[in-house]
């Protein structure tokens, strides 16, 4: 597994694009997912709970991780495929330090982007059929603001 991780640059007009190797492990209980991902930098924990997403936590090494919320979930259908998506937000009270995660039971958290910068982290895998279903589900769910650049950085089906 893999980020790939696009990089705006406002004044140059331009993408840079990055690429993270991760080892993911997941863990079930009931209806709550251990996921953890680590790279060769940190290791980063969501604890994810399905029945009660406001109990949910994220672990990791960065100031205000503690302040990782719920925001809604919602369902995106692709090729007839029903997928339920938790949408958090990691708000550091600072404006422009809010990160979005996405997660879905089939890809664990598949999007993390700046609710402010055109920045945006997507998993990707050797899997180039769930490969496709994740960047589907990208941009059924982006926000408004990365739109235009989603259909750019994001290859066609």
């Amino acid at each position: 597994m893999y980020w790939v991780k696009f990089r705006s640059h406002w004044v140059k007009s331009k993408f840079e694009i990055d690429t993270l190797n991760i080892s993911v492990s997941k863990f079930l209980n009931g209806d709550t997912e251990k996921l953890i991902y680590k790279s060769p930098f940190d290791t980063v924990t969501y604890i994810l709970n399905q029945a009660k997403p406001e109990l949910s936590k994220f672990i990791a090494p960065y100031k205000g991780s503690e302040n990782f919320k719920f925001v809604k979930d919602s369902v995106v259908v692709l090729d007839s495929k029903l997928f339920k998506i938790l949408h958090f937000k990691m708000a550091t009270g600072v404006m422009d330090i809010v990160v979005e995660h996405y997660w879905t039971s089939d890809f664990g958290v598949f999007m993390v982007h700046s609710s402010t910068w055109p920045n945006i982290g997507i998993l990707q895998s050797r899997n180039q059929a769930k490969n496709r279903e994740i960047l589907g589900l990208v941009k059924a769910i982006c926000p408004p603001f990365f739109k235009g650049k989603v259909k750019e950085i994001v290859p066609k089906n």
